[in-house]
């Protein structure tokens, strides 16, 4: 899982960014506290997807089992007013993937509803953004391929968070579940995630939020805080990575950890807090494969960060600052979702629905096949 976002600055330099959680989003909270947004998915999933047999399922379709979900998300970049980078071009158009582990049961005295849906969030991509410092130049040459990459603390951390329960319904072939919120990096939901006030001229200091202590006085909640991937950092930490072509030919590493270090010329870490909340509507092809359109928000604040950029620190506020916003159109956003335990004939991918991290791998290693 990977997420990448651009950050900030030096004259006329370009970032090419990429926000992966698995993953994880890039988005622009409006408020200026963070980045935040929707996203949905461009039409189809996966590259050549694989046929799933059925056999021997009742007419009115049985639901109940363990499925693997993968979604497409189409969704629009736009920039935010007084950052430090500018998108480049405006209104760039970009793909997110999301893939998780669903289990559903029926209602016993209605089998038109369904009980107890669980989800496991397994993987989630978001999108390729180019970036420009000053005025839009789609010319230029001086770009920087940015990764913000999810280490193995947090790949590992993500299929324990799980969301609350829900229901949903399937009359006929007309299925629609009801949305699932998971929320990594903190105890509060949505709005009320713990947010880096960027509007509070004692918070621009570079050497404020790069250590493993909550900065009490930019971030509005640190208690709310969960240190999910356990590394002792607020929120949970993703890596920030940028080659430029140069860094690319010499072999230069990435120190994430020690950015202060000399390596690639974007490197150090991000503190985080992040939460998705898909909502999954579409037909049922039969009770081993459903599809439809998939709607999502991508939330993501920055609550503090350790990051260089060609051996310069850049402050939180200026990285909150150079994060693009996303509109997203569900209509164009697909998903597929097949089943996994066998039943009915259909792929048995010996996954143990209680085991969401040995499952997670699994899907993982077998995504291509939705």
């Amino acid at each position: 899982m990977r997420i990448v976002r651009s950050l900030v600055p030096t004259a006329a330099m370009c970032l090419a960014t990429m926000f992966f959680v698995s993953n994880s989003g890039c988005g622009g909270d409006g408020g200026g506290s963070g980045a935040s947004g929707a996203t949905g998915g461009a039409g189809g999933t996966g590259g050549a997807s694989t046929a799933v047999t059925c056999e021997g399922a009742p007419a009115e379709h049985d639901l109940a089992g363990v499925w693997a979900a993968y979604g497409r998300l189409a969704v629009t970049l736009q920039g935010q007013p007084g950052g430090a980078i500018t998108i480049c071009p405006t209104d760039q158009i970009g793909e997110s993937t999301m893939l998780l582990m669903v289990t559903m049961n029926r209602d016993p005295a209605d089998p038109t509803k369904l009980v107890d849906v669980g989800a496991v969030l397994c993987e989630i991509e978001l999108p390729v953004v180019t970036a420009l410092v000053g005025t839009c130049d789609l010319a230029s040459q001086s770009l920087v391929s940015t990764q913000i990459i999810a280490p193995v603390t947090l790949l590992d951390a993500l299929p324990k968070i799980e969301a609350a329960p829900v229901g949903g319904t399937l009359v006929g072939a007309d299925l629609a579940l009801d949305r699932f919120v998971l929320t990594v990096g903190s105890t509060k939901p949505g709005e009320m995630m713990p947010s880096w006030d960027d509007a509070l001229p004692s918070c621009i200091a570079t050497n404020l939020g790069r250590t493993n202590a909550c900065e009490a006085n930019c971030v509005d909640d640190c208690a709310a805080l969960r240190d999910d991937d356990a590394d002792t950092y607020p929120g949970v930490t993703v890596h920030v990575c940028g080659t430029t072509h140069d860094d690319v030919k010499s072999n230069l590493k990435c120190n994430a950890d020690a950015p202060n270090e000399p390596g690639t010329t974007l490197q150090g870490r991000g503190f985080i807090d992040m939460e998705v909340n898909p909502l999954f509507t579409g037909l049922a092809k039969n009770s081993c494969e459903l599809e439809g359109t998939v709607d999502s928000e991508v939330r993501y604040r920055l609550v503090g960060a350790d990051i260089y950029l060609a051996g310069a620190q850049i402050g939180v506020t200026s990285a909150i600052k150079s994060l693009p916003g996303f509109q997203v159109d569900p209509t164009q956003s697909r998903f597929r979702m097949v089943r996994i335990d066998g039943k009915y004939g259909a792929p048995d991918w010996k996954v143990d629905a209680a085991n969401a991290a040995t499952s997670c791998k699994t899907l993982l290693a077998r995504k291509n096949e939705l």
